[in-house]
């Protein structure tokens, strides 16, 4: 409808880590605002139009001993919430102990076709696609060595060959553009900020990269189409 969601800095919530704005607006642009929506766990990253029911997915935080982990819809009439999942739901406390900002979801966009959602949790270097409804997981995108001996395991994607893998990624989505000509695989892009020292599989590579993988779904085997410093 030509219009905008605006996070405002009017009001913020207080966590453990940073104050995250609760408050955004549908405005267009010569600055005038239809709705307002309130956030109580407040808003991080990303607000999108969820296709094509035009609900509100917005990333937000459990408040909960952890920020930057919980993902709502919002209603785009009442704003009430009609969706939500929190990551424990899909990783448990497997990987929240001592860890603030655990997950640190960036992004979250919607694929109508199979009623599925593609996040970025930044901090398991994962592409993680789930079905919105059930919550189950139907691939993780990430380097095997991240899961390895873990009961996610069975999730990750198998490569189909030796390559850089990506690390503390920052932006997954799923890109309608068929690069590679073949109709049984999605193309997933994705911002590889390229960093995870602590970890002992990391590459040391220097930079950063744009990233293209095409994901066999049926196969769950998955290939590096570009990788662009």
């Amino acid at each position: 409808n030509s219009r905008m969601i605006v996070a405002s800095n009017e009001a913020f919530m207080p966590s453990q880590a940073k104050p995250q704005t609760t408050n955004l607006y549908e405005m267009d642009y010569l600055g005038r605002a239809y709705t307002m929506y309130y956030v109580a766990g407040g808003n991080h990253h990303e607000v999108i139009e969820k296709e094509p029911d035009g609900n509100l997915l917005i990333l937000t935080s459990t408040l909960q001993d952890h920020v930057d982990d919980k993902i709502i819809e919002l209603d785009r009439k009442s704003g009430e919430i009609v969706n939500s999942l929190e990551m424990t739901e899909l990783f448990g406390n497997d990987y929240t102990e001592d860890v603030i900002d655990w997950a640190h979801l960036n992004t979250v966009s919607y694929q109508a076709e199979d009623d599925t959602i593609l996040i970025s949790p930044r901090n398991l270097n994962s592409g993680v696609k789930l079905n919105w409804t059930t919550h189950e997981i139907v691939w993780i995108l990430a380097n095997p060595e991240v899961f390895k001996g873990t009961k996610y395991e069975k999730y990750v994607l198998t490569p189909d060959s030796d390559f850089l893998w990506h690390y503390r990624q920052h932006t997954v989505y799923q890109i309608d553009t068929d690069l590679d000509g073949n109709p049984d695989t999605v193309e997933i892009t994705m911002f590889d900020n390229h960093r995870n020292p602590e970890a002992d599989y990391y590459d040391h590579e220097k930079g950063s990269f744009v990233t293209v993988y095409a994901v066999n779904e049926k196969e769950k085997t998955v290939s590096l189409l570009k990788k662009l410093p």
